[in-house]
C-alpha cells in the first residue's frame, strides 16, 4: 500500500470521514489568509488571520496605489504525514488596490495574537512614484 492510499484509508475510517459521503463541512485547502475590511470616518483597516508566524518574515509595500502583503516560513515538520490539510499558510501574497482617498505613505501595520493589522489613513497627501516599504510592529 502506497502512503498515499494509506492516508486516504486513514482519513475515510470512523474517526475522520465516510467514503461516498459529501460533507458540507470539508472544504478545500485554504492558501492565504482571509481577511477583514473595516473603514471608518479616519481610515481603514486590513485584518488578515495569518497564526504561526512572527512579525519579521512579512513583507508590506505600497506601489502604484497596490498594497502588496506577503510572508513566507519554513514547513513546520516535514516528517508528518497529514492525515487532513485545510490549510497552508507556509508562503502567500495578497494584493489590494488602495481607495483614491487612501494615504499609502502613513500606512502602519502590527501583528498581534496571529492577526496582522494594517492601518491605512484617509486624507490622500499625494502619490509617490516610489515603492513605499511598510515595517510590522
Amino acid at each position: 500500500m502506497t502512503a498515499a492510499e494509506s492516508r486516504t484509508r486513514r482519513m475515510e475510517g470512523p474517526l475522520f470521514f465516510k467514503p461516498g459521503v459529501e460533507y458540507k463541512h470539508r472544504r478545500r485547502k485554504a492558501i492565504v489568509p482571509a481577511v477583514n475590511i473595516d473603514e471608518s470616518d479616519q481610515e481603514y483597516i486590513l485584518m488578515l488571520a495569518a497564526p504561526g508566524f512572527s512579525k519579521e518574515v512579512f513583507v508590506l509595500k505600497i506601489e502604484k496605489n497596490i498594497l502588496s502583503v506577503e510572508a513566507s516560513k519554513k514547513p513546520d515538520n516535514l516528517d508528518f504525514i497529514h492525515d487532513c490539510c485545510e490549510y497552508d499558510f507556509n508562503h502567500w501574497k495578497r494584493e489590494f488596490i488602495l481607495p483614491d482617498d487612501a494615504d499609502g505613505l502613513m500606512t502602519r501595520a502590527k501583528y498581534l495574537n496571529g492577526e496582522l493589522i494594517i492601518s491605512i489613513p484617509k486624507g490622500k497627501t499625494g502619490d509617490s512614484p516610489f515603492t513605499i516599504p511598510i515595517y510590522v510592529y
